[in-house]
């Protein structure tokens, strides 16, 4: 019988890829597998707006997505790339409209499931940093 935790796109294998998370440990990767919710949205889908209340994380598994900021389009993003950390962080509102390009299938950590991710395992939350730093700093 093939192992599925391996085989299986949005598992802990497939979080094993995503730069973020790739010094864990396998059981804080299955855990964190656990705590996501796999969400596929059509093409066209407002992801982020500038109006929602910051609530939800999201890792691109399959599809793109345009980060979109004083109605320009900042960036391009596929799989194994991330949004949404600004705002949960911050708590304060939306910086960009993430909009799906193509059919975009999401894994999502809502604001309370990441932030304990997070106080649990500060490297990660080091590595946000530097990455919410360049992307601050490119716009």
């Amino acid at each position: 019988m093939p192992d599925t935790e391996t085989t299986e796109v949005g598992g802990p294998e497939f979080l094993k890829t995503v730069p973020l998370f790739a010094d864990l440990s396998k059981r804080d990767l299955r855990n964190l597998a656990s705590a996501t919710h796999d969400i596929t949205y059509p093409a066209g889908t407002e992801l982020t707006s500038l109006k929602d209340l910051p609530a939800t994380f999201f890792i691109i598994v399959e599809g793109r997505a345009n980060v979109v900021a004083d109605g320009q389009v900042r960036q391009s993003m596929g799989p194994r790339e991330w949004f949404g950390e600004l705002a949960l962080i911050g708590g304060g509102p939306r910086t960009a409209v993430v909009t799906a390009e193509t059919e975009i299938r999401c894994l999502v950590l809502t604001r309370w499931e990441f932030r304990a991710f997070l106080r649990e395992h500060p490297d990660v939350s080091w590595i946000l940093l530097e990455t919410i730093a360049k992307r601050l700093s490119s716009s």
